[in-house]
């Protein structure tokens, strides 16, 4: 199955290995299209990398495979990414979940790889996240996330998805953190990196809501500017332009071969969770080449 070849861009994955891939529980799937979750299990058996692959509503066999990583270092990429920001259901409470008609897999196949989640915490009770809203719990700001850890350690769920029961799964890894401070690897420019695939041809989109503190939407401008690939120049040179929907603007964009920029006007970190049909519309419009000013 070529939908597989999307896994290849995944570091962690070195060495040759095998699938292990069943289909998502009937009861989180609903309405919500077809999908496989499973383990890529490699390095000879010993490490096991979960995902989650939301199928294409359109045309699996030909339509784009997507790769969902959260960032963080370490957030979870199915309970952020899937169940509360862009996958085909969301989480309606902590049993429960809802079709999301504003899922990126509308037009593309969705694979969401997990890893060991870790965040940041704030003690000041404002929301990194959104600064026009406040954070009571000076933890994550957002409630969905204790219903989402509830929701897949349930054993009924561990079971569907064929997780072994005595492993746990945690939105937040704080330990992976201080690792990563530690280390130095929180100081590693990696920029260099998104140049090279620039350069070989690899579509980028780097996108950004205007009201988000922690990733702003001022930083992230100044760092696509800065990345170093053959169309450098032309990309710095390339005005703002506004995309609308519905006669309403709605962002920012710039763009040039296969580089894209895209800021969403009142919107915090999680921009599929709080524009959601904005979003689609970035990204169906994005992968289809048709990302222009309206």
């Amino acid at each position: 199955m070529k939908l597989w070849g999307g896994l290849a861009v995944v570091p962690a994955i070195a060495a040759a290995g095998t699938f292990q891939v069943r289909d998502p529980p009937a009861s989180v799937y609903a309405s919500a299209g077809r999908g496989h979750v499973g383990y890529y299990d490699f390095d000879n058996d010993t490490k096991h990398l979960f995902f989650w692959l939301a199928e294409s509503r359109s045309d699996p066999a030909n339509d784009p495979v997507v790769l969902w990583m959260s960032g963080g270092p370490g957030a979870s990429s199915v309970a952020f990414g899937l169940f509360q920001e862009l996958g085909p259901c969301l989480i309606n409470g902590a049993n429960a979940t809802i079709p999301n008609p504003y899922a990126w897999n509308n037009n593309a196949n969705i694979i969401f790889v997990e890893k060991r989640s870790v965040y940041f915490i704030f003690d000041e009770h404002l929301n990194p996240y959104d600064f026009r809203k406040p954070c009571p719990d000076g933890g994550l700001c957002y409630e969905e996330a204790d219903w989402i850890a509830g929701y897949l350690n349930s054993s009924s769920m561990k079971l569907e998805l064929g997780v072994p029961e005595d492993v746990a799964f945690n939105i937040i890894d704080y330990e992976l953190g201080q690792y990563f401070d530690q280390s130095g690897d929180v100081s590693f420019d990696t920029v260099s990196w998104a140049g090279e695939l620039l350069d070989k041809g690899y579509k980028v989109l780097v996108y950004a809501g205007n009201k988000d503190w922690f990733c702003n939407s001022a930083g992230e401008k100044n760092l696509v500017h800065n990345i170093r690939w053959r169309h450098q120049p032309a990309f710095q040179a390339q005005d703002f332009q506004t995309y609308t929907l519905d006669g309403k603007r709605i962002g920012l964009f710039k763009e040039e071969k296969a580089l894209s920029f895209a800021e969403i006007f009142d919107a915090g970190h999680m921009v599929p969770a709080e524009k959601s049909k904005e979003s689609l519309f970035l990204i169906t419009s994005w992968i289809k080449g048709e990302l222009t000013s309206t």
